[in-house]
């Protein structure tokens, strides 16, 4: 069917971790709200053995748990060992075997059980993202869902009472995960609750649809396969395009994603105990109190969003520095190509910047990532991309941000961040075209004047015993230095 629709159909069985998904229908069902859809869990597992035992009502009693059984490890083996699937088959299965004897679970019990078991088994399932984002979604789903359902069913007329529980479930998911979503992403969408409602009634069909297939290439021999699935899946195939349309629609929203940038771990607890008296009713004399501590965390990150920074990355031999000004942000690039841009994408986003002011790329390379670039700044200064780099008084700015070249050849550049300066020194030849302009300097300057001075230097090479000498003499300032390991990560940041 295609990597868009046949991916997405691969995703419902067997989770978005096992299939190549396009990066830019990833992109769509993240900005959407959507990403719990393409990633197996329990919602995959409920569908699937929601219909199995519907099935074996019509059968003997004996086949019930059978079949139950059967459902549950043909998911376990389709979608794999992921932390949210594997806490999905536990719950299913514990709750599954207490009903079959006649008794009645306690859903929250057994969510806990099965989360404690997990970590006896595999404790580095702790730090996963999919067992974090699972975990709190299921317990707002046994904690609050119930509780907004009721609430909301009081507040609608009674031809709308099926609205109250399609409304309650998205939204006790979405504010159980919100902490993690801003700890782990620094955004958090913004139509969510809208587009669960509108995809619901496509997601349910698909799913169901996308299993049976997955169940026909299985069983069937290659050469019936080939000739049959093409006709039975074709309506599916419309069914999933239907889905990507949607999704493409809500991301197109204006504001579909809020970009927050990552808050410190600190105030994400903070905001997560401020949430707890609005999620749990019978703490609800706790709210005034909750209102002012959730004031507070919208203020520490609003201050910090505005305040001046610089951040430099260093990864698989690329390097980036965005420099951000009351809000606003500008970005530098080494290289051009399509993974250096996605990787710029990825660091605006995580700091709150949906577009930057502009983009200056040093590399001379041609790439095919020109679109993609224009796409991250209003302004992008590229020289792979047919343009001559700034020229000795020339510069490229916004408000409060400036770069501009300290030399004839363009690659001694000064960055500029509200009133403070920064040297950029990304190869061998820029530093002995600098260290030629101090000598030329110290010879030509006159008696009592001074050089503007700099907050530090950034070096996109080691630097030598000697080399470092001269940048400590000639006052430099902070050094920041690449690290040398091959593929390593290294993020540095200041407040200026």
């Amino acid at each position: 069917m295609g990597p868009r629709s046949g991916g997405l159909l691969a995703a419902l069985v067997l989770g978005s971790a096992q299939v190549d998904l396009p990066i830019d229908l990833r992109q769509m069902f993240r900005v959407a709200g959507l990403s719990h859809a393409l990633a197996a869990s329990g919602f995959h597992l409920s569908i699937l053995l929601g219909t199995t035992l519907a099935i074996a009502k019509l059968l003997p009693k004996a086949l019930r748990l059978p079949l139950a059984v059967l459902a549950l490890l043909s998911f376990l083996i389709l979608a794999g060992v992921q932390p949210s699937v594997v806490r999905a088959v536990l719950m299913a299965s514990t709750a599954l075997l207490i009903h079959e004897g006649g008794e009645r679970s306690r859903p929250f019990g057994v969510l806990l059980l099965t989360l404690l078991l997990m970590l006896l088994i595999n404790p580095s399932w702790a730090r996963s993202i999919g067992f974090q984002l699972s975990a709190a979604a299921t317990a707002g789903l046994l904690i609050s869902a119930p509780t907004f359902q009721q609430a909301l069913a009081s507040r609608f007329p009674t031809w709308l009472a099926w609205l109250a529980s399609a409304l309650a479930v998205p939204l006790a998911a979405l504010l159980w995960t919100l902490p993690l979503q801003l700890l782990h992403f620094g955004s958090t969408p913004l139509y969510a609750l809208l587009a669960n409602l509108l995809a619901a009634p496509l997601l349910v069909p698909l799913t169901l649809s996308a299993m049976a297939l997955a169940l026909l290439c299985l069983l069937l021999p290659g050469s019936l396969a080939m000739a049959i699935l093409p006709w039975i899946s074709w309506p599916v195939q419309q069914l999933a395009l239907l889905l990507i349309g949607l999704v493409h629609w809500i991301s197109l929203w204006p504001g579909a994603q809020l970009l927050t940038g990552h808050p410190q771990p600190w105030l994400v607890l903070l905001l997560a105990l401020a949430l707890v008296p609005w999620l749990m009713i019978g703490l609800r004399q706790w709210r005034p109190w909750a209102g002012l501590v959730l004031m507070f965390c919208l203020l520490v990150q609003a201050f910090v969003q505005l305040s001046d920074g610089l951040l430099v990355v260093h990864q698989y031999g690329r390097h980036w520095l965005l420099a951000r000004h009351r809000g606003r942000a500008a970005l530098i690039s080494t290289h051009g190509d399509d993974l250096s841009c996605r990787q710029a994408r990825k660091l605006s986003e995580a700091f709150g910047h949906g577009r930057l002011d502009w983009v200056m790329v040093t590399d001379p390379v041609a790439s095919q990532a020109t679109t993609c670039w224009q796409q991250l700044a209003h302004t992008v200064v590229a020289e792979h991309q047919g343009l001559m780099p700034l020229l000795p008084g020339q510069r490229l700015a916004s408000s409060g941000l400036a770069i501009r070249p300290l030399d004839d050849s363009g690659q001694v550049l000064q960055l500029q961040v509200g009133r403070h300066r920064w040297r950029l020194l990304a190869t061998t030849q820029a530093f002995w075209r600098w260290r030629d302009q101090q000598r030329s300097a110290l010879t030509s300057r006159l008696p009592g004047s001074k050089a503007a001075a700099v907050k530090g230097t950034w070096l996109g090479f080691m630097p030598s015993p000697s080399q470092r000498g001269w940048l400590k003499r000639y006052k430099a300032g902070r050094l920041w230095i690449r690290d040398g390991a091959s593929g390593s990560v290294t993020m540095l940041g200041a407040t200026l």
